[in-house]
């Protein structure tokens, strides 16, 4: 499937009468994020005695999720419009506050990485986008171009 054509747009929770349009990502664009977000963690541990470092975690999927994707990649790719004056471009998506940034990543996460715990409970009939939580407001189904 060709990612470029779908559109989704969603109120954001925040900002009554905002709003931003998210498409999913290609593969090669989530594997850029990953790589990113991957450099990212290995440049923080450069120096680090890994040995001293817990390995027993409670960390959700969702939160490794959002670790394993860089999300300034993820917005770069999944935003394509939103309602702000400013034009939506690379440079205005890096001004965005990190409650919307945040927002808006795991709305691209959702569209675009299933968590463990769905994998197990899928099927092949299942509608599209039925993963996304029902806790966000989607206002209008995905448009075809």
């Amino acid at each position: 499937m060709l990612v470029t054509d779908k559109r989704t747009e969603w109120e954001i929770p925040h900002e009554p009468g905002q709003h931003m349009t998210f498409r999913p990502l290609s593969g090669s664009e989530l594997d850029e994020a990953e790589r990113a977000a991957t450099k990212h963690i290995l440049d923080m541990a450069q120096g680090l005695d890994l040995s001293k470092l817990s390995t027993s975690q409670d960390v959700s999927d969702r939160d490794t999720r959002r670790t394993k994707y860089d999300a300034d990649i993820l917005i770069k790719y999944g935003i394509v419009d939103w309602t702000y004056q400013a034009e939506c471009d690379e440079t205005t998506k890096r001004d965005l506050d990190a409650r919307t940034r945040d927002w808006a990543r795991d709305i691209i996460l959702d569209m675009n990485v299933r968590l463990e715990e769905q994998v197990g409970n899928s099927s092949a009939s299942s509608p599209e986008g039925a993963s996304l939580p029902s806790s966000r407001k989607r206002t209008t189904s995905a448009l075809e171009a």
